[in-house]
């Protein structure tokens, strides 16, 4: 019996032996993830899948991941190359390896064959070396989105987990993982075609799970979706948005928007030699879809840009000269006002600002004025000496070229315009523009600097009232403030004839400030319009020797 018994164990063993897939650890690898000051992220079990250079791990390993490794069991390296997919949902990452010599893929099986009671096979390797390949039959299988979760007779432990399950063929057919059941003893599995159905596309760059990925991604197949998933990446100083841009250049070289975005790159660290190199071959290959005057015009606001952030105005061998002669170019080629006004502020941050304005006036005298370039006239005008008449008729237009209901940008427009109003003498106007600028900003967004700017306009206006409402406004806003918008209004009341109110809150005020020369100032002429010498003269001595300087002119005046 004993011997029956074992023959029929050998027997079963055999059967095993030739039923379960064979060369399957090939494909195992042991990825290692490093962040960016290359200290070790992770370490974790890989495979390769469906072609010899693209494989899936756990998305755990890769957060925070600036470069990564794999080592196959017979010791050889791979360098992990591009992400080319990722979900943090699903903890799995689909990426791309280098590298001669490259470990034979497994081939993707079908989950939907695999119900409660299949037999299929762990792939595993525990020290790394050498394969084990041991049952692990299905407990329960659940379809979700098109994608299919296992329940397998799997432990639940590390050395499991992102280890491939393969079918009788040695066709994978999902991915281990950590079951985070308290108590579980199984781990369960996750359908292989899910990792391989990750891909990069144009709205990937904003992807937070792709985001979290230091290694740079693989660019998307489509040209179109390639350009928008590079442009929306936006970050020119990251190491990823320079490898994305090589990539670009290297799959669609005679494409002149990669190398202007390359060269936008290269200005934001200061290689503006890569910079002139890269525009040069944009300038090259200029064609209907991205034109030399398109070039030449993002040429002219790179060095302007630039130079603009130069205390001398001067970046390496870029200068304003050279920003205005691209925008020069760039308006020989096609004449679009926006290269007109180009030029002008070229010829503005030169400091020639006569021809600026005249640049500025060619293109407000047609059907291309706005009220920026409207306001860039103005700013010139004003350096050349123009009159006020003048400055304020060109500030006129930049009003009118504004749309009501008026925004924040037509906002900052009012605010200019009733500053110079001021200036020439329009008070009632200013204080009107002020107006619409409060309504337009929003009280919450103004401070006590702005009503008290205004009350002043108002009072100017001999608008009382309003010059009142804005001081108490501006006292309202700024309790630390409070005893000098005291005195602010207490200067109001003297000057329109409210002396019994200025006398009232002048005595408020000097218990907080008791040595208020301004004070006994106001409180003497308060009591000297009102005819009481004795009170006037007794305050314009204390003024006086609180250093008033006025104090004697105004006893003289009363006495």
């Amino acid at each position: 019996m004993n011997r029956l018994f074992t023959l029929a164990v050998l027997s079963l063993s055999a059967v095993f032996a030739m039923a379960q897939p064979k060369n399957v650890g090939r494909a195992l690898l042991k990825l290692t993830t490093y962040d960016e000051a290359g200290k070790v992220v992770k370490t974790v079990n890989a495979f390769v899948c469906g072609d010899a250079s693209t494989a899936v791990a756990s998305f755990d390993a890769f957060n925070g991941a600036a470069r990564a490794v794999a080592v196959d069991l017979k010791g050889t390296t791979y360098n992990v190359v591009r992400i080319l997919g990722a979900s943090n949902d699903y903890d799995l990452v689909k990426f791309s390896i280098d590298g001669k010599g490259a470990p034979l893929p497994l081939l993707e099986g079908s989950g939907k064959n695999q119900k409660a009671g299949t037999t299929l096979y762990l792939v595993s390797s525990p020290d790394g070396k050498r394969e084990v390949v041991s049952r692990a039959s299905v407990l329960k299988t659940e379809e979700y989105e098109e994608y299919f979760f296992f329940d397998v007779t799997v432990a639940n432990q590390a050395t499991n987990f992102g280890c491939p399950i393969v079918d009788a063929q040695g066709n994978v057919v999902a991915v281990v993982k950590e079951n985070l059941s308290k108590g579980a003893a199984n781990a369960y599995a996750i359908d292989v075609h899910l990792a391989n159905d990750l891909t990069v596309n144009a709205q990937s760059a904003l992807n937070a799970d792709l985001r979290k990925i230091l290694i740079p991604k693989v660019l998307p197949a489509d040209e179109k979706d390639a350009y928008s998933y590079v442009y929306l990446m936006g970050n020119l100083n990251d190491p990823q948005y320079g490898a994305a841009l090589s990539d670009f250049i290297s799959a669609w070289p005679n494409n002149p928007e990669g190398y202007v975005m390359r060269a936008d790159a290269s200005v934001a660290n200061k290689d503006y030699a890569q910079a002139d190199a890269d525009y040069a071959k944009a300038l090259s290959l200029a064609n209907d879809n991205f034109r030399a005057d398109a070039i030449h015009y993002a040429y002219s606001r790179a060095i302007y840009n630039r130079c603009l952030d130069e205390k001398d105005g001067q970046a390496g061998t870029w200068t304003f000269d050279k920003s205005y002669d691209e925008a020069v170019m760039a308006y020989d080629a096609n004449p679009l006002s926006q290269y007109l006004v180009q030029q002008g502020c070229c010829l503005f941050a030169k400091k020639d600002y006569a021809a600026a304005r005249e640049k500025f006036r060619q293109v407000n005298a047609g059907h291309y004025g706005t009220n920026e370039t409207f306001y860039y006239e103005v700013l010139s005008a004003e350096r050349c000496g123009a009159s006020q008449q003048e400055v304020l008729a060109l500030m006129d237009s930049v009003v009118a070229h504004c749309t009501k209901p008026y925004d924040l940008t037509a906002a900052q427009y009012l605010f200019e315009r009733a500053r110079r109003l001021d200036q020439a003498g329009e008070y009632r106007k200013a204080y009107a523009d002020l107006k619409d600028y409060e309504q337009t900003v929003g009280p919450r967004r103004l401070t006590d600097e702005f009503y008290y700017q205004r009350g002043k306009v108002a009072e100017k206006a001999k608008m009382y009232q309003q010059a009142l409402e804005d001081l108490e406004t501006a006292r309202g806003f700024n309790a630390s403030s409070r005893d000098f918008y005291d005195l602010e209004i207490a200067a109001l009341y003297v000057n329109i004839g409210e002396y019994d109110k200025a006398i009232s809150l002048c005595e408020d005020i000097l218990k907080n400030l008791p040595e208020s020369a301004d004070c006994y100032r106001f409180m003497g002429i308060c009591y000297g319009e009102k005819g009481n010498k004795t009170k006037a003269k007794e305050n314009f001595n204390r003024a006086k020797q609180l250093g008033d300087d006025t104090a004697d002119g105004l006893m003289q005046k009363y006495m």
